[in-house]
């Protein structure tokens, strides 16, 4: 009975100290991402495009409120060589601003993204993958660029 006491528990306490629990297992830290890379054959350039949505959040003379700005897509860029670990906030604030009781933040929320591995004389590869705070482990296996075949003379 751990969740009945659990609940109880919560019950006794005022609405400000619930929210002030929240907030203080909030500032735990970020959510991170994690990416574990390999490929066959290893040393196959790695790039990462992530996707996502922009939200916006304010206070004005201490009355808050937020709003979606909206999807964004980040250019691919290269993280480096196969293999490689990669790790990543799922929520970064690109801006920031903060005057008496008012401000405001604009905060970009990673969803998904796209793997891109490419090594000469193979075709490149890609993967579509989602965050959501579990570690990724991928192993991605490269196909040899087929050659043209030399025409036959008669």
């Amino acid at each position: 009975m751990i969740g009945a006491k659990a609940n109880r528990d919560w019950k006794g306490l005022s609405p400000g100290a619930i929210l002030l629990s929240v907030l203080l297992l909030g500032a735990c830290g970020p959510s991170m991402q994690m990416i574990s890379i390999q490929t066959v054959p290893a040393g196959a350039e790695v790039f990462l495009q992530r996707r996502g949505e922009i939200s916006v959040q304010g206070m004005v003379e201490g009355i808050g409120g937020s709003f979606s700005g909206g999807p964004f897509e980040e250019e691919f860029r290269m993280l480096g060589n196969a293999p490689l670990d990669y790790e990543f906030p799922l929520s970064e604030t690109e801006a920031s601003v903060q005057v008496g009781f008012s401000g405001g933040s604009v905060e970009r929320h990673y969803r998904e993204g796209t793997i891109r591995v490419e090594l000469n004389g193979f075709q490149p590869l890609e993967r579509i993958v989602t965050f959501n705070g579990t570690p990724l482990n991928l192993t991605l296996t490269l196909t040899p660029r087929s050659e043209p075949t030399p025409e036959k003379r008669e």
